[in-house]
């Protein structure tokens, strides 16, 4: 952002909004999130999962803090809910093999898994 204001770059590709009147933005798009659960989860046939349902999960989700992750700041924090357990990991992968070996649940971009889920 500094050299985007600076003047140094003329656009910027960015995932958190930054208010700025010097500044517009425009949405590329928006990720659809999903929930991401070994077949055998508790949740894995519900048709629908609300944010009281992760209450008692161990979520894994990026390093972040939980202000800018997605998933606390348009699920979470509105429903008054915090996970029994979150662990932060920076790899897709990772957060994937943990998934897999139940340790837990996550909420990803569905890109990010798709090919994943389909082999």
């Amino acid at each position: 952002m500094p050299a985007l204001l600076e003047g140094a770059i003329d656009l910027a590709i960015v995932h958190r909004v930054t208010r700025d009147s010097r500044l517009r933005l425009r949405p590329l798009f928006r990720d659809e999130m999903v929930v991401v659960m070994h077949p055998r989860h508790r949740l894995s046939r519900a048709p629908f999962v609300a944010a009281q349902d992760l209450a008692p999960e161990h979520l894994i989700l990026y390093s972040i803090p939980r202000e800018a992750n997605l998933v606390f700041r348009e699920v979470l924090i509105p429903a008054g809910v915090s996970p029994k357990r979150l662990t932060h990991i920076q790899l897709t992968e990772a957060i994937v093999e943990m998934v897999k070996a139940s340790l837990g649940v996550s909420v990803l971009a569905r890109w990010s898994v798709a090919r994943r889920s389909s082999g």
